[in-house]
C-alpha cells in the first residue's frame, strides 16, 4: 500500500523519501527509488527507524539497518553477491532484465515453499517512461509505454500471464479442481 501511495503522489525521490519518513510502517521493508532526473535511492523502512542512502543492488535484506533483518539471510545475501558479479558485465537494459528473470543467473529464485520466491521481475526506465515486467522466470519482458499511456494512448493488453514453478497456491489464486 506504501508503494501505491509514494506512486500516486511523489514524482521525485526527495517527495517519497520524506513521506516515507513520515508515514509509519508496521514491517520491514526496502524501497527502491528512481526518477526522471536520474536520481536513485534505497530506503530501509522499519517501524523502529528509516534509512536512506545510495545503492544500485537491493535484495531482501537490510545493509545499514541490520539489527533489522530476519534470521535467515543466506538466500538474500548470495543473490545480492551474484548481483555484484555478474553487474559489472551488464551493458544495457535488456541484459539487467536477463540477470533478474533468468533462473540460470541465480537471482531469480524459486523458493516458493519458504516464502522467498521471486514472483515478477520490473525494470523501469524513468527516462523514457517505460515499464518492463515479467511473471515468472525466463520470460521475455512485457514492455508497457508510459508515456504513450499518459497521452492517453490505450493499451491492448489486458491480462499479463506468467507461470512460477510453485507446488502451492497463492491466497489469491482460484482453485481448479
Amino acid at each position: 500500500m506504501i508503494g501505491r501511495i509514494i506512486l500516486e503522489s511523489c514524482s521525485i525521490v526527495k517527495e517519497a523519501i520524506a513521506l516515507l519518513k513520515a508515514i509509519p510502517h508496521r514491517h520491514s521493508f526496502s524501497y527502491v527509488l528512481l526518477d526522471k532526473h536520474g536520481e536513485k535511492k534505497v530506503v530501509e523502512a522499519s517501524p523502529r527507524k528509516i534509512a536512506v542512502h545510495d545503492a544500485h543492488i537491493c535484495t531482501n535484506h537490510f545493509t545499514y539497518l541490520t539489527k533489522e533483518n530476519r534470521y535467515r539471510m543466506d538466500d538474500s545475501i548470495h543473490r545480492y553477491t551474484l548481483m555484484e558479479q555478474q553487474s559489472r558485465h551488464v551493458s544495457d537494459s535488456y541484459q539487467a532484465f536477463r540477470m533478474l528473470n533468468d533462473t540460470d543467473k541465480g537471482v531469480f529464485s524459486e523458493k516458493y515453499g519458504a516464502w522467498a520466491g521471486t514472483l515478477h521481475t520490473a525494470l523501469y526506465l524513468p527516462k523514457i517512461q517505460s515499464t518492463w515486467l515479467a511473471l515468472g522466470g525466463n520470460r521475455k519482458p512485457f514492455i508497457f509505454n508510459f508515456s504513450q499511456w499518459l497521452k492517453g494512448t490505450n493499451t491492448r493488453v489486458k491480462q499479463i500471464k506468467g507461470e512460477l514453478n510453485a507446488n502451492q497456491g497463492f491466497v489469491n489464486m482460484k482453485y481448479i479442481t
